[in-house]
């Protein structure tokens, strides 16, 4: 095994080197990909720096692009798998060193990634291998010949339901993404808010506009172009009851459902091309906008 690790960064929290210090050192190469508009200046103990094979700093073009680019230069450069991690996710422990041994042990060709478990109060080391039913993109670990089965990353999707979409097209490929139990990723699911109304205690998504406009549009592309894709409950939770959120509980009101309506429209109409919300990744700084 010869594993690079890829982290995309985005005005990373104060303690992301301690975040990458549960599995970097175990890694024989780690891509950062910094979103951050003018770089995020981060510092990295030795033990990081001395991993980093590549790091790349520019306009912020969400993750897609950013998991492609890993994979080229995992490709070229002789790796033979990939981890894929966000800024605010951590292993527990010392579970990655489990999770990279059983990986590498594992000969069965049928399995096309590997996911390990989420906010786990507990982990098994010995538990053997079993079916994941789902997966997200931070902390699963891709055999880089099955990723030049399945295909690139959809990056037109730019930042959501990424992870989704590929976990459909690996079934697709007759392929099966692996829950490695002996492994566990801290992982911060956003920023929800939370409210009280009379004796209701409603908790919101909380989303930007951006990727309130993401969110939509995009899994209401999955429900129109994968059949398998049954998840009524994801796209209620996610997109037909934020307009009550927005109303009742959010800032940025008027921006927000402008952005839900525009994702409904386009992932109704399976319309990729035509990306609302691309340039307001990288808005124009107050200085430069009348020069």
């Amino acid at each position: 095994m010869k594993l690079l690790g890829l982290v995309t960064l985005y005005y990373p929290p104060v303690h992301i080197a301690k975040n990458l210090l549960t599995y970097a050192e175990d890694l024989d190469g780690l891509f950062i990909w910094d979103n951050t508009p003018g770089g995020s200046n981060c510092q990295f103990p030795e033990s990081i720096s001395r991993k980093i094979v590549k790091f790349r700093q520019g306009e912020n073009t969400g993750i897609g692009k950013a998991l492609n680019a890993a994979v080229t230069f995992a490709v070229g450069n002789g790796y033979t798998y990939l981890l894929t991690m966000d800024q605010d996710s951590a292993f527990t422990d010392s579970t990655f060193k489990d999770y990279i041994r059983i990986i590498n042990s594992d000969k069965d060709e049928s399995h096309f990634a590997y996911v390990p478990l989420i906010n786990a109060a507990t982990v098994v080391s010995n538990a053997p291998l079993k079916e994941a039913q789902g997966m997200i993109i931070s902390g699963s670990i891709f055999p880089l010949s099955k990723i030049q089965k399945v295909g690139p990353y959809l990056d037109k999707f730019v930042m959501d339901a990424i992870d989704t979409e590929y976990f459909l097209r690996i079934h697709r490929h007759t392929g099966k993404v692996m829950l490695v139990s002996a492994a566990n990723l801290k992982h911060e699911l956003g920023h929800p808010l939370q409210k009280q109304l009379f004796i209701w205690h409603p908790m919101s998504l909380n989303y930007s506009p951006v990727r309130t406009y993401y969110i939509a549009r995009n899994f209401l592309y999955l429900n129109k172009q994968y059949a398998e894709f049954k998840r009524p409950e994801l796209l209620w939770k996610l997109i037909w009851e934020r307009p009550f959120y927005i109303l009742f509980m959010e800032d940025n009101k008027w921006e927000k459902l402008i952005a839900l309506a525009k994702g409904i429209w386009q992932g109704w109409r399976k319309d990729l091309n035509h990306d609302c919300y691309f340039k307001k990744l990288n808005p124009i700084p107050k200085s430069h906008e009348h020069k």
